[in-house]
């Protein structure tokens, strides 16, 4: 199966290659379009046949993105699904109408606009992003709890703090390429993790991390802490890196505090008192 799987996308690869290059060649060979002597546009031979794959390439995109954003529960990979299908389904619209009312030139506007959309989301990602891990940023986690506190109701939830143990002793033995690495690695074991749970994932700063879950209870969050600490030790395992990553988890739930300050700092504090049980023990 993985093998045609394969050959199917390796297929795919090679038919979109050749039709990028015969439209490269098209000012030479007239097989998608020309200019005649006079600067007016023709169609050439071939011109419903690039439309077509085109089109087809366009509704594949789409259709991806959209089992993307089914299948995620995470509010950003769903915005940015979200944000992929409107950008593919824009142009693809506007290029329909005027394919059958060739008067209508909407195809550019359309392709204009899908491209201001896609600019703008970039541009707000780098916002309320991190730029080096990926994860939302202090700003937007500190937004984002608010918002929490007032919509949570009666139902309880919880949160969960995140150190990396003795980061400054991989900044000072590799050096700072290596701690951004370390710190990426986090991030990513807490997307692989628990990023496909309703959670949200955020870098607190420096060497820490936050995650907010809708855990309704206490042991749902200590399991949540439990499949971090299997997929960290799993990571060093298989990754041969020169670094060995460990976290200090800590975490609070909202029904203990009520308070959103109180909630850090208690998540906080937990954090704090692994890191010193594992001096303690030598770890």
């Amino acid at each position: 199966t993985r093998r045609r799987a394969k050959v199917f996308m390796g297929g795919i690869v090679v038919g979109y290659l050749c039709f990028v290059l015969l439209s490269v060649a098209t000012p030479w060979t007239h097989l998608f379009f020309y200019i005649t002597e006079e600067g007016i546009y023709q169609r050439g031979r071939f011109s419903d046949i690039a439309e077509f794959v085109v089109f087809l390439i366009t509704l594949v995109s789409i259709i991806i993105a959209g089992y993307i954003w089914r299948g995620e529960t995470s509010k950003e990979r769903r915005g940015e699904s979200r944000c992929l299908m409107w950008c593919g389904a824009l142009p693809l619209i506007g290029f329909s109408v005027q394919h059958v009312f060739t008067d209508w030139w909407i195809g550019g506007p359309c392709m204009a606009l899908a491209i201001l959309e896609l600019y703008i989301n970039t541009q707000n990602r780098q916002i309320v992003t991190d730029s080096l891990t990926g994860l939302n940023n202090r700003r937007e986690f500190d937004q984002y709890l608010k918002k929490k506190v007032d919509q949570s109701g009666g139902s309880d939830w919880g949160i969960l703090m995140l150190d990396v143990d003795d980061f400054k002793t991989i900044n000072d033995n590799l050096g700072h390429g290596v701690g951004d690495e370390a710190l990426w690695q986090t991030a990513d074991i807490l997307r692989s993790t628990l990023g496909k749970e309703r959670t949200f994932l955020a870098r607190y700063g420096g060497d820490e991390f936050v995650v907010i879950g809708d855990w309704t209870d206490r042991q749902l969050a200590l399991e949540a802490i439990d499949r971090i600490k299997v997929s960290v030790a799993e990571f060093n395992k298989k990754s041969g890196k020169a670094y060995y990553l460990s976290f200090s988890i800590g975490y609070a739930m909202w029904s203990e505090t009520q308070d959103m300050e109180v909630l850090v700092s208690r998540a906080d504090e937990r954090m704090y008192e692994e890191k010193v049980k594992k001096k303690k023990l030598g770890q």
